[in-house]
């Protein structure tokens, strides 16, 4: 599109249907009738506005070099004639204008757009290899950007060259250097890749590129110099193809500049807006749900265990990504302090929701006890011991001597007329230490019985055993001696026919002892399941108190050390 563009009558009538106002005469009257890009745009414009008074005349250039700047002052100029609500008028007819010319008169690219003239290729290469004595002084006193300051004036030519001459041009703004820079490594030539100092890799490793391309070619010409590849400068372009070194030390500079771009941690908001990108849209839903509101897909199944304390609509998202940053960036920039305060903060967020992994010393509680005013002696150890019997976790583990499980040919089962094998568990306890801890056999079974009933509620081959099981305790004396007489013993058998144990006796051993007596030997029959650890310790007076206490010590005190 260009101020020179004439467009037909029908063409003219066809983009005049998205404006509001009417076209005006035609630019070209015989020997047919034609319209210019320009008085379309100008039918675009607010109605009444003139050019009447003390103002500014604007010259609308459709040309690629100045078309940015026209539009800017012409929305500037109806802002302050018309208003901002004209002006946006305007913009929102000049869109769907510019894309049904765009869709009229097409847009399309040739091999012709990507070939460059022989002269500047040539006149490129020989600059290149003019750069090979520079080179060499370069790679000894580190001054590579030497190179690219003589390469600079072939640069621009190839560019200007592509923004009059091809029509790649109209896709590329001329005065972005960063994309000019690519259009001349697409036809001309790449330029220099690898670089002594100021990357993330070290200089042995240009030197080693160097030294095994001087192995395997030649130097031309007299004295030391060699090729530009040896240096690290591709001469070739991409649209005609690199060599396999080329190809190398393109791959070493394309690695290096990702790997730096993953490593922009240190600069300020690049962590933040990736995860804000990603978890923008990640809020809580009315049934408890963690949702991408756009894709509606299930990111968490639970937010909270209180329903009570969810509000909908909560951006749970943007708070994750904000409490993932703001460590992140504490620990990156304060890494040289003596303290890891930021980073141990920032691996508690990550690891809080996904496995509970806080070391010991980030759960342990410590209980102090108070003071008690009888003439007892001893009153806060004996309170110390009570505390740690009740919170202290004791598992059926704990109090079990051996396991067997026993065969029966001949047992009569619910549901069947008959007798049929079954088998028999038997889990000996040991009465002395049930007796310690003040649990009789008959709370262990209450303790079994609710475990096998919230795993029986689950699916799969251990969920279908634990529906079948039952509990009984009697003293038993199966595999025991005549002279230890007999066991505290909780028995468990099946009430039905399980398939499951009717394959071979020693598979169903091996079922019942991995899957099913490992789930009853972790029943707590005692304490919190909550608790880790429970132990008594004494707290010196030279102690760091954590809570202020007038009272003065002499020798200290006791206190229950809970790990949770």
């Amino acid at each position: 599109m260009s101020s020179r563009t004439m467009l037909s009558k029908e063409s003219a009538n066809q983009l005049a249907m998205l404006l509001s106002l009417s076209l005006n005469a035609p630019a070209v009257i015989q020997p047919k009738p034609c319209c210019t890009i320009t008085k379309i745009i100008q039918s675009a414009l607010p109605a009444e506005l003139t050019c009447e008074g003390d103002s500014t005349v604007i010259k609308l250039d459709l040309e690629k070099e100045s078309v940015q700047a026209s539009f800017s002052d012409l929305v500037s100029s109806i802002i302050c004639v018309k208003g901002p609500g004209d002006a946006l008028k305007f913009l929102n007819a000049l869109q769907p204008l510019f894309m049904e010319f765009l869709l009229l008169d097409g847009f399309s690219l040739t091999l012709q757009d990507f070939s460059v003239p022989k002269l500047l290729l040539e006149g490129a290469q020989e600059c290149i290899k003019e750069q090979s004595s520079v080179f060499e002084q370069s790679r000894r006193c580190f001054k590579s950007h030497s190179v690219d300051y003589n390469l600079k004036n072939i640069k621009e030519k190839i560019s200007n060259f592509v923004v009059k001459s091809s029509r790649l041009g109209l896709l590329v703004d001329p005065k972005s250097d960063p994309s000019m820079s690519k259009v001349v490594q697409q036809l001309g030539f790449v330029g220099l890749q690898l670089y002594h100092e100021g990357k993330l890799y070290s200089g042995r490793l240009v030197e080693s590129c160097f030294s095994n391309f001087v192995n395997r070619h030649p130097p031309i010409g007299e004295g030391i110099q060699h090729a530009p590849e040896a240096y690290g400068l591709v001469q070739s372009s991409y649209f005609h193809g690199l060599n396999p070194y080329e190809e190398l030390v393109h791959a070493i500079s394309t690695r290096e500049t990702i790997v730096r771009s993953s490593r922009g941690l240190p600069e300020a908001g690049t962590l933040f807006k990736g995860l804000m990108a990603i978890l923008r849209d990640v809020v809580v839903c009315y049934d408890g749900t963690v949702r991408n509101i756009c894709s509606n897909s299930i990111m968490q199944l639970k937010y909270k265990e209180d329903p009570s304390a969810i509000t909908p609509g909560e951006p749970v998202g943007a708070l994750a990504a904000t409490a993932i940053s703001n460590p992140a960036y504490k620990s990156v920039l304060d890494a040289s302090q003596s303290n890891n305060t930021s980073w141990e903060l920032m691996k508690e967020i990550l690891q809080t929701k996904v496995s509970y992994k806080n070391d010991a010393k980030n759960r342990k509680v410590i209980l102090f006890l108070n003071d008690c005013s009888c003439p007892k002696k001893f009153c806060k150890e004996k309170a110390a011991i009570a505390v740690q019997g009740c919170l202290k976790r004791v598992t059926l583990e704990d109090c079990t001597t051996d396991i067997c499980i026993e065969y029966q040919k001949q047992v009569s089962l619910k549901g069947t007329s008959e007798a049929t094998p079954a088998f028999v568990g038997h889990i000996h306890l040991e009465k002395e230490h049930l007796e310690q801890i003040n649990v009789s056999t008959d709370d262990i079974l209450w303790k079994c019985q609710e475990v096998s009933g919230k795993h029986g509620n689950k699916k799969g081959t251990l969920g279908l055993l634990f529906k079948k099981i039952s509990f009984s305790t009697c003293d038993c004396s199966f595999t025991q001696k005549l002279s230890d007489g007999k066991a505290s013993c909780l028995q468990f058998s099946f009430s039905e026919y399980s398939p499951m144990l009717s394959d071979s006796v020693e598979k169903a051993v091996n079922v019942l002892a991995d899957s099913l007596c490992s789930v009853l030997l972790e029943t707590v029959i005692k304490g919190d399941p909550r608790i880790q650890d429970a132990k008594i310790m004494w707290v010196g007076s030279d102690a760091t108190p954590w809570v202020k206490d007038t009272r003065k010590v002499s020798k200290g005190e006791p206190a229950v050390e809970i790990i949770v």
